[in-house]
């Protein structure tokens, strides 16, 4: 019996795959590997986003750029900041 490859799947089906995935690290590393499950991937790496005070605003920029094509995905953003400060 002839093995399918995960790129042949449609996109909805490597998505959903990528959801069993435990860290983001590894949706990364699968991004990586194929631009078809790199599209897959996006789903999963944007659909939930939780940002700090901590995070570095270069870091900040490049992840949230309007030329990203993950944002799309974006489905819950979460900011997280210090109570203490006070603006």
């Amino acid at each position: 019996m002839r093995m399918l490859e995960l790129q042949s799947l449609p996109l909805d089906v490597q998505s959903y795959i990528a959801t069993f995935l435990p860290r983001k690290s590894d949706v990364l590393s699968l991004q990586q590997t194929s631009h078809s499950l790199g599209e897959s991937a996006l789903t999963r790496i944007y659909h939930r986003v939780n940002i700090n005070e901590n995070i570095p605003l270069k870091l900040l920029t490049a992840m949230l750029g309007p030329d990203k094509p993950g944002l799309r995905h974006l489905h819950h953003l979460t900011l997280v900041l210090d109570p203490s400060i006070k603006s």
